[in-house]
């Protein structure tokens, strides 16, 4: 967790260790969260964005209501769930998609297969964001896009 907010991390602590006390498994729990957990506190967005595109990680959750502001500087995630509905993913109104065109297809086909594999699980297309070129094709050149779906409500 990462957090420019004192008292939610220690509000976290205190209930990761409760929790822990109560668990039936807590002896792995534990050993888990000493190698893989963090509970980091940061001053400031930029300072966030920038541990964020560091540590590139598998699944991002932006729990905070100015999410909209973080995603286009975010370059380096897997799945990123927006919102206050984030961590709970049977509620999750958001979802992000990021698109390497190394095939130099059209925006339009790529759109319209994302449209109908996303619009089958109730999602909406809201936003594309152009994240520049990447060199990840044979051609030294390919497109990045992020799309961001909203859940139909």
């Amino acid at each position: 967790l990462i957090s420019k907010n004192k008292k939610i991390l220690n509000q976290t602590k205190f209930e990761i260790t409760r929790q822990l006390k109560e668990i039936p498994r807590s002896s792995i729990a534990k050993k888990s969260l000493i190698t893989n957990g963090i509970l980091m506190f940061v001053n400031s967005d930029a300072k966030i964005i920038e541990i964020i595109n560091k540590i590139g990680p598998e699944h991002l959750e932006l729990n905070l209501k100015n999410y909209k502001s973080f995603v286009s500087q975010i370059k380096n995630a897997g799945s990123i769930c927006l919102g206050k509905y984030a961590v709970m993913a049977n509620r999750i109104k958001y979802k992000v998609y990021d698109y390497v065109n190394i095939e130099h297809h059209s925006n339009e086909e790529v759109e319209k297969n994302l449209n109908e594999n996303f619009g089958q699980v109730g999602f909406d297309l809201v936003s594309i964001i152009d994240m520049g070129e990447n060199n990840t094709n044979k051609d030294g050149k390919s497109s990045r896009f992020r799309y961001i779906f909203k859940k139909n409500e």
